[in-house]
């Protein structure tokens, strides 16, 4: 029933089973403030409102993302495959909620030069409305946050970085933020160094008001907040409303993360009055009441904010199936030819770079292993799919 009491004004999260403690402090402090870079701006205008809109409709294409109905599970797996069409390293994070297994879909870019330290893109997939085992879209909340994830997730894959980015979708949300909670405490238990958390939860409804956006952060993160406001003024026209807040705020994905000592904030675009989205939880959340400009605006700054803090490296970038480094896919381009002659066409994105026959090694029929072989190298730059 906890869905039941958003309507209300109220939010209940689950009480954790062991003592929350806090992460400890690494050292590692990526960087407040930035200054314009024209390779980040290139970048995030690869993410277009027309590429934000085609994403959300695939998500809103189920009748509900109710965490609790199959076609959420069903949700999760198209993300997951869109998530290993990017050439990430895709995975299922599973937990168990009042008898029912559910899934947070994980996508990793490895870090080249301190893979140790995470940046982490997240919103929750899950959605909930007055008719929610039938007829859930939750197009606004949270299917625009779960597009920005994937949007800039295509574009960042394309890069390499020196720290690791994982992009995530939760679910169990509506139900008091389970599934992070579940992802939170592992990654406490597990020592893991959470650099930053980037959450979006509902972006994408403007109303009759300008573009503007809320942007979320406790005591530890204030820095975090900081670069959210100043990247989001650099790269788009979206204004700002940041919160320097004395605590975490409860209300999304982040707080799991802030109350145990990682770095969080968040993006929403209205918090309360007038401001508030009036179609919150219920069947009328469609894409009709939605600005696609603003959604790919978000999108653009989660993008560019992980590529500051992740340290992105531009330049040396590798276009899949480029075999002869013509930086095009034909002529002697392997990977090209092996999708055309599987029917595929021109795939931009082969499920992993350089493995050929999908046994995810380079080797035996792995063409961009034997080209490289051929040409007296060892192993292909971008084979090995870990």
């Amino acid at each position: 029933g906890v869905e039941e009491l958003s309507a209300y004004g109220w939010g209940l999260t689950r009480i954790a089973a062991r003592p929350v403690t806090k992460a400890l402090e690494t050292g590692h402090r990526p960087p407040m403030t930035t200054e314009y870079d024209p390779d980040i701006d290139a970048m995030i205008l690869g993410i277009t409102p027309e590429l934000c809109e085609s994403t959300l409709i695939g998500l809103t294409a189920f009748n509900t993302r109710y965490s609790y109905a199959q076609q959420c599970r069903l949700a999760e797996q198209q993300v997951f495959d869109i998530f290993n069409t990017f050439g990430l390293s895709s995975s299922f994070f599973q937990f168990n909620l009042g008898g029912t297994d559910m899934r947070n879909v994980v996508g990793q870019m490895t870090g080249t030069a301190v893979p140790e330290s995470v940046v982490i893109i997240c919103g929750h997939l899950d959605c909930t409305s007055n008719d929610r085992y039938n007829n859930a879209p939750g197009a606004e909340d949270n299917g625009s946050g779960s597009a920005a994830v994937i949007e800039a997730a295509r574009v960042l894959s394309l890069h390499l970085s020196e720290l690791t980015i994982r992009f995530i979708t939760f679910s169990g949300e509506e139900q008091g933020l389970i599934g992070s909670d579940f992802y939170a405490q592992e990654m406490l238990s597990q020592g893991q160094n959470i650099a930053a958390v980037i959450n979006l939860d509902m972006i994408a409804y403007t109303g009759p008001y300008p573009a503007d956006m809320h942007i979320f952060s406790d005591p530890l993160s204030h820095w975090l907040g900081s670069l959210a406001s100043e990247t989001m003024i650099t790269y788009t026209d979206v204004d700002t409303i940041t919160h320097y807040d004395g605590s975490p705020v409860y209300g999304s994905d982040h707080y799991p993360f802030a109350i145990r000592g990682f770095p969080a904030m968040f993006f929403i675009d209205g918090w309360d009055g007038s401001d508030w989205y009036p179609y919150y939880h219920t069947t009328a959340d469609t894409i009709g009441n939605l600005d696609m400009d603003l959604l790919a605006d978000v999108s653009r700054t989660a993008a560019a904010m992980a590529a500051i803090l992740a340290r992105v490296e531009f330049g040396l970038d590798y276009l899949p199936g480029d075999a002869n480094g013509s930086g095009d896919v034909n002529g002697l381009d392997v990977i090209y030819l092996v999708n055309y002659f599987k029917g595929l066409g021109p795939v931009p994105y082969p499920i992993e770079r350089g493995d050929a026959n999908g046994d995810c090694a380079v080797n035996g029929l792995d063409v961009v292993y034997l080209v490289n072989y051929l040409k007296g190298g060892s192993a292909p730059l971008f084979g090995d799919c870990r």
